[in-house]
Formats: C-alpha cells, sequence, structure tokens
C-alpha cells in the first residue's frame, strides 16, 4: 500500500469512526465501501472483502437494496481481481438480480459490463462476453452516460476482435473513437463557458 493509499485509509478511518459515534448505519456501510475500494485498489483482497462484507450486512439490516447490490458487486469484482472468477460470477449474479429489482440501470450496466469482462478473460466465452456487453449498451445510451457508452464500446470491440470479426471491431472503435471527440468537445465548451 503507497503512502497515499494509506492517508486515505487514515481519512476513512476517522470518518467511519465518527459514523459510528453517531449511530448512521447507512454512513457507516458507504464508508466501508469506501474503505474495501482503498483496499482492492491498493491489492488487498482480504482487506477489501473484510469491509464489502461488513457494508453488505448493514445495507441487508437496513433494507438498503442499492448499498447491497454495490457491496455485492464488488465483492465479485475482488474474488475476479484474485483469479476466483466462479465466486465472482456469483456476487455478480445476485447484484444484477437485486439491481434489476429495483429497476437500477446504471448499476445494471455496470454489473452487465462486470460479467462480460469475466467472460472476455482468456480461456472465456467471448460472445457470452459479446451478448452481455451488447445487453449492457442501450441502458447507457438510455442514461446519456457517456462513460459508460466508451467503456462498453470498447468491450464491445474488443470482443469482436477476439471472435475474429475484424470489421465489426472497426466500426464499434469508429463509433467509440466519435463519442470520446464528441466527449472532448462537451468538456472544452464548458470550460469556455466557465471562463466567459
Amino acid at each position: 500500500m503507497n503512502k497515499q493509499q494509506q492517508e486515505t485509509l487514515d481519512n476513512y478511518q476517522t470518518v467511519l469512526n465518527e459514523h459510528i459515534a453517531n449511530n448512521d448505519k447507512l454512513m457507516q456501510a458507504h464508508t466501508l465501501v469506501d474503505i474495501g475500494f482503498t483496499y482492492s485498489q491498493a491489492g488487498d483482497k482480504d482487506g477489501a472483502l473484510a469491509h464489502y462484507e461488513q457494508a453488505l450486512a448493514l445495507y441487508r439490516e437496513l433494507g438498503e437494496h442499492e448499498g447491497e447490490a454495490l457491496a455485492l458487486n464488488n465483492i465479485g469484482k475482488a474474488h475476479v481481481n484474485a483469479g476466483d472468477k466462479e465466486t465472482g460470477m456469483s456476487f455478480y449474479d445476485q447484484a444484477l438480480t437485486i439491481r434489476r429489482d429495483i429497476d437500477d440501470k446504471k448499476g445494471i450496466a455496470t454489473t452487465l459490463n462486470n460479467i462480460g469482462g469475466v467472460y472476455a478473460l482468456k480461456g472465456g466465452d467471448k460472445r457470452k462476453a459479446l451478448a452481455y456487453f451488447e445487453e449492457a449498451l442501450p441502458i447507457s445510451v438510455e442514461l446519456d452516460d457517456k462513460a459508460g457508452q466508451t467503456i462498453t464500446l470498447a468491450n464491445i470491440a474488443a470482443s469482436y476482435k477476439a471472435i475474429g470479426e475484424a470489421r465489426k471491431a472497426a466500426a464499434i472503435t469508429k463509433k467509440l473513437r466519435d463519442l470520446e471527440k464528441q466527449i472532448r468537445d462537451e468538456q472544452k465548451r464548458a470550460k469556455k463557458a466557465q471562463k466567459n
């Protein structure tokens, strides 16, 4: 763990202690997810899982389904990142079910991308990966989630390339580049508007 990650953890621990003192279980759960994410970024699967699982228990106690799905998704990602695809997929499936039940469209798209990502890994079923990515894309488009669209388009292009469909991969890559240009242009306009 680097110095910046340790400082981040120290700050989150201070915040967590405040939420515990105030008996604010929802904010405790949110902070535990943040701590888990920091451990995950540092490559500490056990630290990440310990905090995600604590958050999961609190979300379930509170009946907070969106948070529950987030914790399940992150637990799945921690397992996949550690090489345990089967366990990770089990948690992704649980997260996806909840996200569909509560109609959390952005969460659905994220989890579909994560599941597709597992299938896209070496030795995985690239066509199945593509199906998950293609299910996620229209959701991101509907939400006008350009960041989600760029991730999904990149995943789709890579999947087409992996199954030997270079023309389709190239067409999707062009869409991706056009979207990235659109995002850059919007950012430039926003900066210009702030200066005026």
